[in-house]
């Protein structure tokens, strides 16, 4: 079953129990009674799956006091069909297979009755067209703005002619709409295809020219582009060895890719880049929640979490007859609660960590049996509720349990 993997207070809960929490909490624009709230979360929830989480608790969010109805429609319509080849997109954008056509066509055509001329809306209407299989009259949208030069309506024509989204899988075709929009200086565009060039995907593989695109798309690459080039600078391909250039060009995208995230760690690791690692307790601490973060990040490729578990684990592994008494300033107890928390959540042996902690004298007693009883009690809910939720489904309910009860 889907599950988030922490809360606010460190422990877990069923991903059902959230969606109760935001029917309550909550208020869909146009359904404003507990009820209609109910019923609006339930129909959501049969689209969901985990990698939506965030981007269901968007689409429930109440829109500020005072937004127009065209903002609040031009919102919705974003929230279904973002484009990630936009100006300005940061990488945010609704993926193909993401896409619901109907509430997309539904969000888009309301928001285009405010602004009849929006390109942007034009398109992002298309993607629901063509997802919802009306592949004619969305490729009719694409078309014009593919013979009007709009790099974005040719990166979306790449992607349906590149995947075969409701046409034939032609990647030639795809290559040149990518290309063409690349050349008119478009920096997802070019993101996309130094991307190909390192992979060789469409095109024949060439680092060297990956490195030139992915260059020229300059400070408004796509992340994962950033990605790409620190990667490449890292390992020296297509481009001379440079660790502190790689660093730079991975911390500015630290936060927005797991893979950034990753190649950090293993500069830290392997004190490249600026990093100096002397495996301290406070480093090997920091350094073991960093891997821990990313083996739990959805958004990472399986095999990358899988190994970030198992630096995780080797970094954090404890001979506890190792340590004795305090050692240098020690570490506060705020990253101490934090790596017991991850400890209990990760599924490591929490009492280990609880006898470290007294072994080297880091926290007090009291403190150290107070976070074991916080994590317990997180531990106990999340079993209480998991049980809770088995019933609701055995009686028939298509939601699970909330504090509210069955739903």
């Amino acid at each position: 079953m889907c599950r988030v993997l922490s809360d606010a207070n460190g422990g877990a809960q069923p991903i059902s129990q959230i969606y109760g929490n935001l029917a309550i909490n909550s208020a869909y624009p146009s359904q404003q009674n507990s009820k209609a709230r109910f019923e609006a979360v339930g129909e959501r929830r049969r689209q969901v799956v985990c990698k939506d989480i965030i981007s269901l608790a968007f689409g429930l969010h109440q829109p500020e006091t005072g937004s127009s109805a065209a903002s609040v429609a031009e919102q919705r319509c974003r929230h279904e069909a973002a484009i990630i080849y936009e100006a300005g997109s940061k990488g945010r954008g609704i993926p193909w297979d993401k896409i619901d056509g109907r509430r997309t066509q539904e969000a888009c055509r309301e928001a285009l009755s405010y602004s009849p001329d929006n390109r942007i809306l034009k398109l992002m209407l298309a993607r629901g067209l063509i997802v919802d299989k009306k592949t004619g009259e969305g490729w009719e949208i694409l078309e014009n703005g593919v013979r009007n030069n709009d790099a974005v309506a040719m990166m979306l024509a790449h992607d349906i002619f590149h995947y075969g989204i409701g046409v034939a899988l032609d990647k030639k075709v795809a290559t040149d709409l990518m290309m063409i929009a690349a050349q008119g200086g478009n920096p997802a565009a070019q993101s996309v295809l130094g991307s190909a060039y390192y992979y060789g995907d469409g095109v024949e593989r060439n680092l060297t020219a990956a490195a030139d695109w992915l260059n020229k798309a300059g400070k408004d690459r796509l992340p994962a582009a950033t990605t790409l080039l620190g990667i490449m600078h890292f390992n020296g391909e297509g481009v001379s060895r440079d660790d502190a250039r790689a660093v730079t060009l991975l911390q500015s995208v630290q936060k927005d890719d797991c893979l950034a995230d990753f190649y950090l760690a293993m500069a830290r690791e392997s004190n490249r880049g600026g990093f100096t690692y002397h495996g301290t307790d406070a480093e090997r601490f920091g350094l073991s929640r960093q891997y821990s973060r990313i083996a739990v990040s959805l958004t990472c490729p399986a095999d990358i979490r899988q190994f970030a578990n198992t630096r995780a684990n080797k970094i954090y592994s404890l001979d506890v007859g190792r340590n004795s008494g305090p050692k240098g300033p020690g570490i506060s107890n705020s990253v101490f609660e934090q790596s017991f928390a991850q400890a209990v959540r990760l599924g490591r042996d929490a009492i280990k960590l609880s006898v470290w902690g007294r072994k080297t004298g880091i926290i007090s007693e009291e403190l150290n049996q107070t976070f074991g009883r916080i994590n317990s009690n997180n531990l106990r809910q999340w079993h209480d509720d998991l049980e809770k939720e088995k019933d609701c489904k055995r009686n028939g309910y298509n939601g699970g349990y909330s504090q509210s009860g069955c739903y």
